[in-house]
């Protein structure tokens, strides 16, 4: 499905200029509904969760309804599908948005995040580390955002396709790159490393023998990711982004799009 991301790039101050005005609000959503069927989108999913307050969340909530009243459903189509992307760190999810329109959008996807853990960045962890409560993790806010009240059918679980390597530069500094798996795979293969896993976290990785941390989603963890999302009843994952994926199927020796099609296997039950 072509659903490009709307990014509300703008200070607050801009956003609610638009949004708590109805005649903004609506040439806004005129000029999405006119966007998409320019370029033929089949949905849109908004990244505004920066931008929005306590204040605009009844305003907010108006423009969804309007734009989807923009996008008649008829039989014989499939209905335009309009979701929410939102980062794993807003527990307070009922502050910002009114949970039942929520409910009544096609998704809101958990936005894929960083957590820093010993001498590695862990990209969306599953659970959290050392059990400190102040890290971030998947578990944890899914389960907050369905105690508000926001139906597990409704939440997508995005699975990364990207590595993440935290090394030092030449100054001595420690930075975060991150690695599409056209890199990163022969890296691995160059060391003949063995997967190891934090699995409070579910995430693979690989110290190189200068010192730098990779961490990155092998087969064992998409397995898991996934199931995780049957087990709690989500409404599907997501891979974040396919770009990242080994695309022609050289650089990892598993086939084109392997992170695509370990999800494939396990939804299937294909050994």
């Amino acid at each position: 499905m072509d659903q490009p991301n709307i990014f509300c790039d703008m200070d607050k101050a801009d956003f609610a200029h638009i949004i708590n005005s109805k005649w903004a609000r609506n040439k806004f959503a005129r000029r999405v509904v006119s966007a998409a069927k320019r370029y033929g989108w089949q949905g849109v999913q908004f990244r505004c969760h920066h931008v929005l307050s306590a204040e605009s969340k009844g305003n907010f909530t108006a423009f969804l309804a309007e734009l989807s009243n923009l996008f008649p459903k008829k039989p014989d189509e499939c209905p335009f599908a309009i979701s929410l992307r939102i980062p794993a760190w807003e527990l307070n999810i009922e502050h910002f948005y009114d949970v039942p329109s929520l409910n009544r959008l096609d998704s809101i996807v958990l936005e894929p995040f960083q957590q820093r853990y010993r001498n590695a960045e862990v990209v969306s962890p599953m659970f959290t580390m050392d059990h400190n409560d102040k890290q971030w993790a998947v578990d944890k806010t899914m389960k907050r955002w369905i105690r508000s009240g926001v139906q597990p059918s409704a939440l997508i679980l995005q699975i990364p396709s990207y590595g993440v390597s935290y090394s030092k530069n030449a100054s001595g500094t420690w930075v975060t790159t991150f690695m599409s798996r056209t890199p990163m795979c022969p890296i691995l293969g160059k060391f003949k490393a063995q997967p190891k896993l934090f699995y409070d976290a579910v995430t693979a990785y690989f110290m190189t023998p200068d010192g730098s941390f990779i961490t990155y989603e092998g087969e064992l963890t998409v397995d898991y990711r996934v199931r995780y999302a049957q087990r709690e009843g989500l409404g599907g994952v997501g891979i974040f982004t396919l770009n990242s994926d080994d695309h022609d199927g050289e650089a990892c020796g598993r086939g084109v799009y392997p992170i695509l099609h370990a999800v494939r296997r396990r939804l299937c039950s294909i050994q």
